[in-house]
């Protein structure tokens, strides 16, 4: 009985240990909470973009980055273009990937879009597979995008 006592003890005792200590230091409310990076944004088509977020104020030329399955490239580049709010194609520009894009598995890429536009206005990132490769029964799978919503700034 007594063993079980002290074993009893040392895991009190260890258990005590592994809480974490609080403390009594006053916070200063005043001060702005740190900011965390935006997290990634996963699409269902396996696309997470890390920048911009969906909803961002930007600025010429805005830069796209984040990781697409290694079967959106074809010689290592897929589509990226910059659409107003009216839907209008203002540019395009490659997507590019960052590492070897014949490997299996997500692959980074960047793409770096350059507009002007007279005033702040909605616009839309779209990233768009490249399919210049078709599969070899010549199928016609539909092509996979995203869209991601931003706010243009007008210089």
């Amino acid at each position: 009985m007594r063993q079980h006592l002290a074993l009893g003890a040392v895991m009190l005792g260890l258990a005590a240990c592994g809480q974490p200590a609080t403390s009594s230091a006053p916070s200063d409310a005043s001060a702005p909470p740190a900011e965390a990076p935006s997290p990634a944004v996963t699409f269902p088509t396996g696309v997470s973009v890390t920048s911009p977020a969906a909803g961002a104020t930007t600025a010429s030329p805005l830069t796209v980055t984040g990781v697409a399955p290694n079967d959106w490239y074809f010689e290592a580049v897929f589509d990226a273009v910059l659409l107003d709010a009216q839907g209008n194609l203002l540019t395009q520009a490659p997507a590019q990937a960052q590492t070897d894009w014949t490997q299996p598995g997500p692959v980074p890429f960047k793409a770096v879009l350059s507009y002007a536009v007279d005033a702040t206005q909605t616009g839309t990132v779209v990233l768009t597979e490249d399919q210049t490769a078709k599969g070899e029964d010549g199928d016609d799978a539909p092509v996979r995008e995203v869209r991601i919503p931003v706010v243009l700034r007008a210089h």
